[in-house]
């Protein structure tokens, strides 16, 4: 059985999103068995290539999920680095809708446990303002980066 990797709090990482490519992303947050992740906003890398994790800014990310670790304590998603998280980092709203179709935005603070104060917003409203709610795997992320990518004529 392979070793289980720690991770911590600002650990710098790579998300393979093809055979060549990888997404850097860092860990802002974790819960039980899921992590709070940034997928930064700059060109998916290749493996060998060098970043300078000074450069990058939690500013500056092109998706905000929340993830299951897994990929992570298996090595998959490789860990390259650490940075600080600022204490002002603030969770941002994820989007959901209803049966009816009723949008929501939800602040990302909201545990999952008792009442969640959603915002009712239009469509296009939740699409502009809130990133998607749930949690994603190691399989629909790199999905989600290549499409992200590929709209902002990042590949």
């Amino acid at each position: 059985m392979a070793k289980r990797i720690k991770y911590k709090i600002g650990d710098i990482f790579l998300i393979p999103l093809d055979e060549q490519l990888n997404a850097v992303a860092k860990v802002i947050k974790n819960h039980l068995a899921t992590v709070f992740i940034i997928i930064y906003k700059v060109k998916p890398i290749k493996a060998d290539e060098v970043i300078h994790i000074d450069t990058l800014s939690d500013d500056n990310h092109i998706l905000m999920r929340w993830s299951y670790d897994s990929a992570l304590k298996s090595g998959e998603w490789k860990i390259i680095g650490n940075s600080s998280v600022s204490d002002e980092f603030e969770m941002p709203y994820f989007r959901t809708n209803d049966a009816r179709g009723v949008y929501y935005l939800i602040k990302g603070t909201d545990t999952h446990m008792g009442e969640k104060e959603a915002i009712e917003v239009s469509e296009q409203e939740a699409m502009e303002k809130g990133y998607p709610y749930g949690i994603t795997n190691e399989i629909a992320l790199p999905k989600s980066c290549m499409y992200l990518f590929k709209k902002n004529n990042m590949l």
